[in-house]
């Protein structure tokens, strides 16, 4: 491999239009680049200025500070070390940057690997997966695979992402305008808008501001119950097990809304879901990012809730009922019994089931059972309530 040394200042301007081969490039301490490669054509239009191109594979010592501008590079590029910039057009292999300053790629058509960046990244396309790993702030218009941050010190700026979207530790503001797969969010310290993903999970407590996710299908929050929040979510199905003040749950065109508080504070977090919308006190322990982790324990409705909706089922099966088994129910204080029952006794984690179409002298026998002892309440309660249906 033939080599050519250029002295320049401690900080050349270096073009590289076209290499057909892998490129690497990294700093030295000498004020001069050093060009390794074979069919490699070098200019030097003035002392600090450079522009070569290779048919082969390149490698590049270049100053600290020297400012890079790629075309297109044909094999996998790998830059480490600078502190001048980096432009790069078009990278048809593997992308490695580590250690450098500010850095735009216009299309990466493989991955992009990214590691203790200085300055903010942006990417208008990358065809492959990213890796993101120590970096300060990041702006990507499209990714259409996989991304994974971790440590960002700076805003993050996602625009539409195709595959998984994976966000640990971020220390600016997270804005996602579209993810189309599942979106894992975890230690952020700023405002966080995910305009539209596929399914959110988001691990933490949140700064101050207001915070906005929306899915399509489902989002799960392991909260910390001891965060401040002002919460309103909404979904076709809503669940928790936060420990709320002033809570309200009711019905909005077809969707649940829930809201209510977690001491005062101005942490407002605004959670829309197409299907399910679930909340889990997180007392530290490692998510498993499942919706195992957001199974809760049915609670027993109130008393006079079940006292309410006992005399309401036995109101709609008497108007089906002749006269002489009303008699029968009345004359042994059936509906005194059955809500004294109820209302004494704990709800079973073993309910049986009919088909909807039983006749109406099986309600009868569903009573009849109950009275014997040979049903539980809360099986009474299941059977009644699928007759109804």
């Amino acid at each position: 491999m033939n080599e050519q040394r250029f002295e320049t200042s401690d900080a050349p301007q270096i073009v590289i239009p076209a290499c057909q081969g892998n490129l690497v490039v990294q700093s030295w301490r000498e004020t001069a680049v050093s060009i390794q490669g074979d069919g490699v054509v070098v200019e030097q239009s003035a002392p600090a200025a450079l522009q070569v191109t290779a048919v082969a594979d390149l490698y590049v010592a270049a100053p600290k500070q020297a400012r890079l501008t790629l075309g297109t590079i044909g094999g996998d590029l790998t830059i480490k070390h600078l502190s001048g910039g980096v432009t790069i057009d078009d990278a048809a292999g593997r992308v490695t940057v580590r250690n450098l300053d500010a850095v735009t790629i216009t299309r990466a058509a493989q991955t992009v690997l990214a590691d203790n960046m200085n300055g903010q990244l942006v990417i208008e396309e990358v065809v492959g997966a990213v890796d993101l790993r120590s970096v300060r702030a990041v702006q990507i218009h499209r990714a259409l695979g996989d991304v994974t941050l971790q440590f960002a010190n700076g805003h993050v700026s996602l625009g539409q992402v195709d595959g998984r979207l994976d966000v640990r530790t971020v220390n600016g503001d997270l804005i996602v305008e579209k993810a189309l797969d599942d979106v894992v969010l975890a230690n952020l310290g700023g405002r966080v808008n995910v305009a539209a993903a596929q399914s959110i999970w988001l691990v933490g407590g949140l700064a101050s501001g207001v915070h906005k996710l929306a899915a399509g299908a489902d989002v799960y929050v392991y909260w910390p119950p001891d965060a401040p929040l002002n919460l309103t979510a909404r979904g076709a199905l809503v669940e928790h097990d936060l420990p709320l003040e002033h809570e309200t749950t009711g019905p909005d065109n077809e969707q649940t809304v829930l809201t209510g508080h977690i001491e005062e504070g101005k942490v407002d977090l605004i959670v829309e879901g197409g299907q399910r919308v679930a909340f889990r006190a997180w007392t530290g322990a490692a998510p498993q990012f499942s919706a195992a982790d957001f199974q809760f324990a049915p609670l027993s409705p109130p008393e006079n809730d079940l006292a309410t909706a006992v005399r309401a089922v036995l109101a709609e099966i008497a108007a089906e009922l002749p006269p002489e088994t009303l008699d029968q129910l009345a004359a042994v204080r059936l509906e005194e019994r059955l809500i004294t029952a109820v209302t004494s006794t704990s709800v079973s984690s073993s309910p049986v089931s009919l088909p909807p179409d039983t006749p109406v002298d099986e309600q009868v026998r569903i009573l009849q059972l109950l009275k014997d002892d040979q049903l539980s309440v809360a099986q009474a309660q299941m059977l009644l309530a699928a007759l109804k249906d």
